[in-house]
């Protein structure tokens, strides 16, 4: 027993040897790394054997005891790692490694090859893109462990991954990443998540490598955000050219962040109005470097304060993180990515404000009165930084332990002192991504070593901006249609202006959508360059509503002061929309009548819509419909009691486009005794991310979904849903008691549990449903004395709908049921039991389910 690992580790150290003589010599240590990193030696990285060759095999050979020891009784503290097999056919493979030789060459990669590829995990096989990935020699140094961005095909996820990077874990900063988006994670940010496999590329052991999530849809919805864009700040351009120059330009404006914006599954998502709408205005407000409006203030907080808690602000980059797009509140919120190891502060300020954002958000008073707040969040989840680091260290048991007093001292540091660590001080840069002095103009060699000129927009008016990219005049001698030149008058454009960001605008007649086909020749210095033009940007309906000033001027409208605004007792009408920027307080007997575009928002306060029994509040559209109600980041609770909300469409303009007719977003809210009657809406209500208790409330012949709880948790008591053509309740990600509810006249499901939900229903009645009730997707949902009559499909059912999410479970207590034989129904792989008694499960096509049945949207 003891011979056998010997054995092995003698026959790794010879083979990994003789692989280094076949490798350039600038790279056969880099080989010798991987290749022992390759078998399971219990390490994570060559980094902590100091980074060179010889001291990697000293230290393999002193602690030869301990590793073989290791390996005879494995690992038991370690978490479970699955085999993951790459399998690429040798054409495809070798494109890989031309790309990885291409890399070397130029010390940087560029513009790599997409080659198809398979996966087999747990005896299923999947389709996908494969690239190789990574800017510098880490991820692709030698031919052992790449860095590889995998794209799965069609609807299929991989460890609940659509799109995942594999690296080894040195190339992730283990365990320093991985803990660093844990715990921001846990503070409501964005990040990707990180966990381990096997990786096997064409057969061969790649050992042990870190998996990234990559951006996607099924990243937002798992982290609890609705799918909307997903964009980075400038590109690696400027990267490649400065490791391709022999005298590279500093003032030199390529990949700039302020107008580079690259989307992510942008040839998908710019099909879509709303998505170029949103990518538009985003562009335009970017050039606003005085305007902080387009930033939630709130969770870049909280990504800077972890990165100065850290001593490091790498994962801030504009290389390095990612922005979203959050569709409630039409502003950006960061992505984090790729954070390094922490530093005592004690010793040296390692962190700066390298990203323009940063640098716009901590001058504003929003920063400023919510510092404590925001800081108090992440020095809450600092508690959990033991247990993240032991989790992710269990990978690697014989990695030097990570001490994280480091990250605690550094916290108790800042605390004692919050206004000098986290207020802008005269030694920070609050400037611009550009220096404020141009110290010298571009010699001739400079000139002829530019890839490009300029930065150019299309517009859909036909207008096209230039911006000059050089401090010194550019002449535009041409513009290319499909690469064919049009009559065009050359023109010259000025130098760009310090902290400025100012085009020339050229009218065309190329109006509508031309992305990718336009293109701009220049010249300088007697060298011609193009720059091709993508995507176009849109000129109308890119407005921000949530952004308007409340009006003073209407006759209804009376202000109480400190942002309290009141609407009087009365017949009102509304014909335009109205913006309260504060809290709302509608008095009893105040009906309110809406032209077919008005609409409310309330934001960052709360409503108090109070009426009486004999006394309603009334919202009703003159017509047809009306655009609804929308509260948003309120920090208060609103309250609706006795209030009939009538014939709301779903809340639109603009940018902004919601789903329902009443929505609360980051605002919990009681409604008692509320009707919401004849919505237009996909939800008559729908309810984000907030608490809510709904009691004596009816929702009645609704176009489509009754009330929709996404994020949210709350309670919903002796209450009516009737006559609804979608789902009655419908739960993502939410946790919720239903007590005493009836469920009448619905074309879908009575009670629709999805996305991790928690539901309880009890003491409730389901009649004439398509189906009675549905747990889906990892949903936990238990029914106790809930009577279920006259369903078209089945009174119950689990099924698995998104494959990101575990195993659904549905219990059902002293239930009554009376429909057809066949009540129950459970996939294969899902849970269900009746009083106690598993229901045998079977296969169900979840697809055509969606598409013939009542389920069909």
């Amino acid at each position: 027993m003891g011979l056998k690992p010997i054995l092995v580790l003698t026959i790794v150290l010879i083979l990994s040897i003789l692989t280094i003589f076949n490798v350039h010599p600038r790279y056969r240590y880099f080989s010798f790394f991987d290749k022992i990193m390759s078998y399971d030696l219990g390490y994570s990285a060559p980094s902590d054997f100091n980074g060179k060759s010889y001291e990697l095999l000293l230290k393999i050979l002193i602690n030869s005891p301990s590793i073989l020891l290791s390996n005879i009784k494995g690992y038991p503290d370690r978490p479970v790692l699955d085999r993951i097999d790459l399998d690429l056919k040798f054409l495809d493979y070798q494109k890989i490694l031309q790309d990885k030789k291409e890399a070397i060459s130029r010390e940087i990669l560029v513009s790599p090859s997409d080659v198809k590829g398979r996966i087999r995990y747990k005896g299923k096989n999947y389709k996908a893109n494969i690239r190789l990935k990574g800017d510098l020699a880490q991820h692709w140094r030698s031919k052992y462990r790449m860095s590889l961005r995998i794209s799965l095909k069609g609807k299929n996820t991989l460890l609940g991954y659509k799109k995942f990077s594999v690296h080894k874990p040195s190339a992730r900063q283990h365990p320093y990443d991985q803990v660093f988006q844990s715990l921001i994670r846990r503070a409501g940010n964005l990040a990707p998540d990180h966990t381990y496999a096997k990786i096997f590329m064409n057969g061969a052991s790649w050992g042990i490598m870190n998996i990234e999530e990559h951006m996607s849809k099924e990243m937002l919805e798992k982290q609890k955000r609705k799918e909307a864009l997903i964009l980075r700040f400038g590109n690696e351009e400027r990267w490649a050219y400065r490791m391709g120059s022999n005298n590279p330009y500093a003032d030199y404006r390529l990949s700039d962040v302020v107008l580079n914006q690259n989307v992510y599954g942008g040839k998908k998502y710019l099909q879509q109005e709303l998505y170029r709408k949103w990518m538009s205005y985003i562009a335009k407000q970017r050039l606003l470097q005085d305007d902080s409006s387009l930033y939630d203030i709130d969770s870049y907080s909280r990504a800077l304060f972890l990165s100065i808690i850290w001593n490091s602000t790498h994962t801030l980059a504009p290389g390095n993180s990612r922005q979203y797009f959050n569709p409630y509140t039409l502003k950006l919120e960061p992505i984090t990515t790729d954070q390094g190891a922490f530093n005592d502060l004690s010793v040296e300020k390692r962190y700066s404000l390298t990203s323009d954002i940063y640098k716009q958000i901590v001058i504003t008073e929003k920063y400023k009165n919510y510092l404590y707040k925001n800081f108090n969040v992440i020095a809450d989840v600092i508690s959990h930084i033991d247990e993240d680091l032991n989790y992710y260290q269990s990978y690697f048991p014989l990695d030097n332990v990570v001490d994280s007093s480091v990250v605690k001292e550094n916290l108790k540091l800042i605390r004692s002192n919050l206004d000098f660590y986290l207020l802008p001080q005269e030694d920070d840069s609050n400037k611009s991504y550009d220096s404020t002095v141009i110290d010298m103009l571009p010699d001739e060699s400079q000139a002829d070593e530019f890839p490009v000129h300029i930065y150019a927009r299309h517009f859909d008016n036909g207008v096209i901006d230039l911006y000059n990219l050089l401090p010194e005049k550019v002449k535009v001698s041409n513009l290319l249609l499909d690469n064919q030149a049009i009559d065009f008058k050359p023109i010259e454009i000025s130098g760009y202006e310090p902290n400025a960001y100012t085009p020339i605008s050229v009218d065309t007649e190329f109006k509508g959508i031309f992305d990718g086909r336009l293109s701009v020749e220049t010249e300088y210095k007697g060298n011609l360059r193009v720059y091709h033009i993508t995507p176009t940007h849109l000129t109308e309906g890119i407005s921000n509503p949530i952004l308007n000033e409340t009006r003073t001027s209407y006759p209804f409208l009376k202000n109480e002061g400190n942002n309290n605004w009141l609407i009087k007792e009365g017949e009102w009408h509304l014909d335009e929309p109205l913006l309260i920027d504060g809290s709302l307080t509608i008095a009893a007997g105040a009906h309110i009548y809406f032209s077919e575009n008005a609409y409310i928002i309330i934001k960052g306060g709360s409503l108090r819509a109070m009426g009486e029994v004999n006394n309603k509040i009334k919202f009703k559209p003159k017509e047809r419909s009306w655009k609804g109600l929308y509260v948003l980041d309120s920090r208060n609770p609103s309250v609706l009691e006795h209030v009939v909300i009538k014939g709301a469409s779903e809340t639109e303009h603009d940018l902004l486009k919601l789903t329902s007719g009443v929505t609360f977003y980051k605002s919990d809210v009681v409604l008692s005794n509320v009707e919401i009657l004849g919505s237009q809406a996909e939800d008559a209500l729908n309810i984000v991310s907030s608490k809510f208790t709904i009691k004596n409330t009816t929702i009645n012949e609704s176009k489509s979904d009754g009330f929709d709880s996404d994020f949210s948790s709350g309670e919903i008591l002796n209450s009516n849903f009737s006559n609804i053509k979608g789902d009655a309740v419908d739960f993502s990600g939410s946790q919720v008691q239903i007590n005493n509810v009836k469920i009448e006249n619905v074309h879908d499901k009575g009670v629709s549990v999805g996305e991790s939900s928690e539901v309880y229903v009890s003491n409730s009645f389901i009649k004439n449903v398509g189906v009675g009730i549905a747990s889906k997707d990892g949903s936990q949902t238990m029914a106790t004395n809930v009577t279920i009559n006259s369903y078209q499909l089945h009174a119950a059912m689990t099924y698995i709908k998104k494959d990101i999410f575990d195993s659904p479970i549905l219990k059902l207590v002293n239930c009554t049921v009376e429909g057809k034989a066949n009540d129950y129904i459970s996939q294969n792989g899902t849970f269900m039991t009746v009083d106690n008694k598993e229901i045998a499960s079977e296969k169900i096509d979840v697809k055509s389910l969606y598409q013939k049945s009542v389920m069909k949207k």
